[in-house]
């Protein structure tokens, strides 16, 4: 059930973007550029830079933090399992 919450709140966030631009044959159409389906991540920030909003207004926005990545054990020079 929390996975269907959170699902339906990332398609509730930037909605604006259905005013200006046809969502669902943009999405087929960089779909099949990449070669796969967006995910649904993919789908709330392509929205949210549709609304023109910068990368780290839309991290913002979402309570994200700027880093989108955390350090693998090599990257943290752990030689250890």
């Amino acid at each position: 059930m929390y996975t269907m919450l959170t699902m339906a709140s990332t398609e509730e966030r930037f909605v604006q973007a259905t005013n200006y631009w046809d969502l669902e044959t943009l999405y087929t159409d960089i779909a099949s550029a990449k070669g796969k389906r967006l995910t649904p991540v993919e789908k709330l920030h392509l929205r949210g830079l549709l609304c023109g909003y910068s990368p780290a207004e839309i991290a913002e926005r979402l309570n994200k933090s700027n880093c989108s990545h955390s350090p693998t054990k090599k990257e943290l020079g752990s030689n250890r399992d």
